[in-house]
């Protein structure tokens, strides 16, 4: 049994990595189909005396993009006109840090927070599982939907621009509450999907069943060894694969925040890369955010066979 859970677990990376690789090569290749149909812009006399020569940029296009796929099997990124001729990776590499950790904090607090809300939610409305009356409790539940009601319905941009007004000069500190802004457009998602599986599940019969055999219903949230604590266990199956859709939409949000706050993320190589049609820049930026993608991702499909042990995966 524990070897086929290793070989399952094993697919499951497998599939992942042919996943992204088939990921870079559409979205790199699109990508280099999109400018090759731009008029070229005009460049300043100082990229072109010291960026590539013109007989280089005389390439067309996919040309270059192939040339920049065997650099890349050679783990060279190639030049970037941008940054003067340098080395593409001196760049990307070292902005990828920063946009690696947002968005996955991004994904860890709005996904924790959500799920928290939309789980209680579910418990204080079932009639087979009520917790024990807490006002103050009740209160503060309330007080954070009403909240998250307000902060969903503001764009994730203009969020961005009221938390600079009032950023704290603590790194730990500014990086939550960025988290905690990027992750807020789709924490009621996870709260509202994390609510309809818990009701559902309470529905099932074996609730009924473990309720009258003497099991513990649990308190206001899922507790181990208790009836909602099975029941949360079980929603996770259909909840975690959801999480790990919506991390392409926080990763188009860290870009703009990293804009926004101007921090040294991977936004500011592609903003100027698009501007100056870098196109090796522009593609190194653009694998570098599949593979961020791809990898949370990946982790919440992991994170979803640990749970939830007796599930099926389709390999």
């Amino acid at each position: 049994m524990q070897k086929k859970r290793i070989m399952t677990l094993l697919m499951l990376v497998g599939k992942a990595v042919l996943k992204t690789v088939f990921l870079i090569l559409l979205s790199t290749w699109l990508t280099a189909l999109v400018l090759g149909v731009l008029p070229q812009r005009e460049r300043s006399l100082d990229i072109q005396q010291q960026g590539p020569t013109v007989e280089q940029r005389s390439h067309t296009v996919m040309q270059r993009y192939g040339d920049w796929l065997v650099g890349l099997l050679h783990f060279d990124l190639g030049n970037s006109e941008y940054y003067f001729g340098d080395k593409v990776s001196k760049y990307v590499f070292s902005n990828l840090l920063l946009t690696f950790s947002l968005s996955l904090f991004s994904v860890i607090i709005s996904a924790a927070l959500g799920v928290l809300l939309g789980v209680h939610s579910a418990i204080r409305g079932s009639w087979r599982i009520q917790p024990p009356p807490n006002a103050r409790r009740e209160a503060g539940f309330n007080v954070f939907r009403y909240a998250l009601y307000i902060v969903n319905a503001v764009p994730t941009y203009i969020l961005g621009i009221l938390l600079l007004l009032v950023a704290t000069t603590a790194p730990m500190v500014l990086l939550v509450m960025i988290s905690m802004v990027l992750g807020s457009g789709i924490m009621m998602d996870f709260a509202q999907m994390s609510a309809r599986l818990m009701e559902e599940e309470f529905q099932e019969p074996y609730v009924l069943n473990a309720l009258g055999l003497g099991m513990k219903a649990g308190g206001a949230l899922p507790k181990p060894g208790t009836v909602s604590w099975h029941a949360f266990r079980a929603a996770s199956a259909s909840l975690l694969p959801l999480i790990g859709s919506k991390v392409p939409f926080i990763m188009g949000n860290v870009l703009v925040i990293e804009m926004v706050f101007e921090l040294p993320g991977l936004s500011e190589p592609l903003l100027g890369g698009l501007i100056n049609q870098d196109l090796p820049l522009v593609l190194s930026v653009l694998l570098l955010a599949v593979l961020v993608v791809q990898v949370i991702a990946a982790l919440t499909e992991v994170l979803d066979f640990v749970v939830n042990p007796g599930k099926q995966f389709l390999i």
